[in-house]
This record gives structure tokens, sequence and C-alpha cells, in this order.
């Protein structure tokens, strides 16, 4: 059976543990909300290329006058909550983590940070134009992988 948070824990050796928030993970999960997985535990530069997501992220939302939540988590904390969250979690959450798991997997840390629109991975490894994540956050990000 697949089991995101014991592969999460496999693939992530290079991040320190601490405490996190609960919350915080399954407000990620939730397709209402817009949510950035963030490397900031693991790697000094995912800082400045999260603030550059963060300042396209608000350009845009104010732009298509989106006004949802976003979340931002690291994903040391997402690794620590995952566990606990995968009773839970509904078929479109367990994709969302199974697709994040599978692009680490292929790209390690050069993933990050990875932007999350609708319960989908709408943008990872880069930092996406205001007018890119617009498109997205008016119409339905990726349905899969390479799509």
């Amino acid at each position: 059976m697949f089991n995101p948070s014991n592969l999460l824990k496999m693939i992530l050796p290079c991040c320190a543990t601490g405490s996190s928030d609960p919350g915080a993970m399954k407000a990620l999960l939730d397709k209402n909300n817009i949510g950035i997985l963030s490397a900031a535990c693991c790697d000094s530069t995912a800082g400045a290329k999260d603030e550059g997501l963060k300042k396209s992220l608000r350009e845009a939302m104010e732009k298509s006058g989106d006004n949802r939540a976003v979340i931002v988590d690291t994903i040391t904390s997402a690794q620590q909550q995952l566990r606990s969250l995968e009773a839970q979690a509904d078929p479109g959450q367990k994709q969302l983590i199974q697709s994040v798991v599978t692009l680490f997997q292929a790209n390690g840390l050069s993933i990050f940070p990875l932007l999350i629109i609708n319960g989908r991975v709408a943008f990872y490894g880069g930092i996406p134009t205001a007018e890119m994540i617009q498109e997205r956050l008016e119409k339905q990000p990726l349905t899969a992988l390479g799509a």
C-alpha cells in the first residue's frame, strides 16, 4: 500500500525535524485554498525563490479577484504531518501527495517552491509570472503530471 509519509521520510533526510502545525498541512491539502510548499527548511536559497513566487501570486490574485487563503508550509513540516493526515485524506488529496512525492523523486529539491491551486500542482521548480498564475487561477490547473 502506498504510504507517502514513509516515502517522504526516506527521500528527505536533508531536512531537520522540529515542531510543525498540523493545521497548516491540512489547510495546504484543502482544494479551496492556495498552497505554497517550500524547501526553506533544507535550502538556504529557497527564501528568495519563495518571496518571488509570493509576489507573482499576490499580483495574479489581485488581477483575478481571487481572495482565497494562501497557505505556506515547508516540506519538513509536511512530511511530519502526513502520517496523521493520510487516513483522513480524500482521493484528490492522496493524488496531490503522490504527485509531490513523484516530482521529488524525479527532481529532488529543484521542484521547490511548488504552487498548489485547486488541490493540484500548478507550478513547480521556478517562479511563474503573475500572468501564468492568473491563467491557472481562472481555469483548472494541471489534471495530471505532464499535462
